[in-house]
Order: C-alpha cells, then sequence, then structure tokens
C-alpha cells in the first residue's frame, strides 16, 4: 500500500552538523544498502531465494524464499557470505525488514502471523511480530506462516516512548494526545517550525519533535504495512515519519538520521522504527521512498 504525499519538508536542522567525509561514507554504504532495490511481483509457486541487502526491507512473497545477505561479505575472514533466509508458507504476502539483529515480520491488514520457526518470536498470533537472530554462517533459516484475523482478535501494536524529547512519525489515525505542550514539525518552505497543539491529527509520512514528561505508551492505527512517496529537494534536511506499522528504508540517495531518545543523541540508521521519525538528507532532489518492502 502506498501513501502519496507532496510534503516538502526542507528545513535544515541547524544543531546537526556532519562532516564532509562522514556524509560521503554515510552515502556510500547508505547507497550499496537500499538503492536499486525493486518490488517483485506475487509468485504463485515457490521460487529460488532472492536476495536483499541488510540492514533493508523487503516483500516476503507467499510459498517464496527470501535471503538478506550483509553486503558486504563477512565481518572477519570467511569464504562464504552471511544472513538469514526466509521462508513464507503462507498464501498471502508480508512485509519482512532486517537489521542485523533484529527481524520484523508484518502482515498486510486483516491478516496476522500465526507461527514462526527459527527464532523466539512471541506472541503470535499478531499483525507484527519482532525476534532476534543472527546471521548464519552461511544462513539462518526461518519460516513462518499466515492467516486471515478480525482486527479486534489481535494484540494492538504498542510504542513506548522515553521521557524528554522524543522524533515521531505516526499511522493515519493515531492520536498523540499524552504530549506535553505542542508538537513541531519543519515548516514547507522556508526556515522554523510549525507548531501545532498536543492532540493534534498528525500526517503520516511527516515527523514531528514530541515532548513526554514520562515513559508513555500509544497505540498505532492498525494500518499494516505503509509505504510513502515524498518530494524531498536536494542538501536540506527533511523530517520524515513512518506512516505505517512495520519498519520503511528511505529509498533514495540520502543520509538517514534517527533520534536515540534514551542516549539523546543522533545516530546513522538504515530503517525507521514504526512510530518513529528521522532526519532524512538528499544528496539529490526527486521523489523518495519510505518503504516497508510492500507496494
Amino acid at each position: 500500500m502506498y501513501l502519496d504525499s507532496n510534503v516538502a519538508v526542507d528545513t535544515p536542522m541547524r544543531h546537526w552538523r556532519l562532516c564532509g567525509r562522514l556524509v560521503l561514507a554515510a552515502a556510500s554504504i547508505f547507497a550499496a544498502a537500499v538503492t536499486g532495490q525493486s518490488l517483485r511481483p506475487v509468485l504463485a509457486t515457490r521460487a529460488a531465494p532472492l536476495d536483499v541487502a541488510f540492514p533493508g526491507v523487503s516483500a516476503l512473497l507467499p510459498h517464496s524464499f527470501e535471503v538478506f545477505r550483509f553486503p558486504l561479505g563477512c565481518p572477519g575472514p570467511c569464504a562464504t557470505p552471511r544472513g538469514i533466509r526466509i521462508e513464507n508458507r503462507g498464501d498471502e504476502l508480508a512485509a519482512g525488514a532486517y537489521d542485523g539483529t533484529t527481524l520484523t515480520l508484518t502482515a498486510q491488514l486483516g491478516y496476522a502471523i500465526t507461527s514462526v520457526s527459527g527464532c523466539d518470536a512471541t506472541p503470535v498470533p499478531a499483525l507484527v511480530v519482532a525476534c532476534q537472530v543472527s546471521p548464519g554462517l552461511p544462513l539462518a533459516d526461518i519460516a513462518f506462516e499466515l492467516a486471515g484475523f478480525a482486527i479486534p482478535e489481535l494484540p494492538p501494536q504498542e510504542i513506548t516512548y522515553a521521557t524528554g524529547w522524543n522524533l515521531i512519525g505516526l499511522p493515519a489515525g493515531t492520536l498523540a494526545a499524552e504530549t506535553v505542550g505542542p508538537l513541531y514539525t519543519p515548516r514547507s518552505a522556508g526556515e522554523g517550525y510549525e507548531v501545532l497543539p498536543a492532540g493534534a491529527a498528525l500526517e503520516a509520512g511527516r515527523g514531528y519533535w514530541a515532548y513526554f514528561d514520562r515513559p508513555t505508551t500509544l497505540q498505532l492505527a492498525e494500518v499494516g504495512p505503509v509505504s510513502a512517496r515524498l518530494q524531498l529537494p536536494a542538501g536540506r534536511w527533511a523530517l520524515v515519519g513512518n506512516p505505517g506499522q512495520a519498519p520503511v528504508a528511505v529509498i533514495g540517495l540520502a543520509i538517514v538520521v534517527i533520534y536515540d531518545e534514551a542516549a539523546q543523541a543522533f545516530t546513522y540508521s538504515l530503517l525507521i522504527p514504526p512510530g518513529h521519525g528521522a532526519w532524512v538528507y538528499p544528496l539529490q532532489g526527486g521523489t523518495f521512498t519510505l518503504s516497508s518492502g510492500l507496494p
């Protein structure tokens, strides 16, 4: 599912400075990991494994295999690239994301992940399940199944935010009424921030600064995996937000920085978790996709 947006969030981030070497290095790693990835049609029969570099996202096709493989070879001396191989034993498409530590499986709306083997993924059934799995040498094997479920039967997906400032991004229909004070998002044109009152309806695909005076849990609206297209100008920081319930990757030549609320520091990331936002610095302007792996 795609959520189209023409919002230009183009204000620079004044307090974040990156030297030229870090910019070029991060851009090279990012381009190697996520550019050029294409979305594939659903297959009716089991196919040979298809490779996706991790950290990354991908569609997990029915009755097919997918391989998340370390993009730059093995850390240390080894002859065989390491990674994980995932088998979708269900009849429906699902989204997968892997960052080298956490595998996240997300079903389409109306379906649920009912079982997972090869890693400890609980609870099931659920719309979203995550488990810790280390890249195998040559590959670690994971398999999962799906079934149709009415949404009220599934446990809700909840995101807990730390005390203090958080970069958030929420699916359409999610309320952030627990914020203390207003929300801040860069203006569509020009510098400065647009100020929204706490509890205001937020725009999916856009990122916001929010302040919580205590650890706060929000329940995400049930939308499943969602992708979004954004028009972003080159050379300006843009604040984007995850529009769905699955991790998304920014497809395009850009640097992506997320905020670690616990450490109160910024860090590079190729994936934006559900419920969160990120600063994106496009190295060239144009259309960028926040991809969950599903069209």
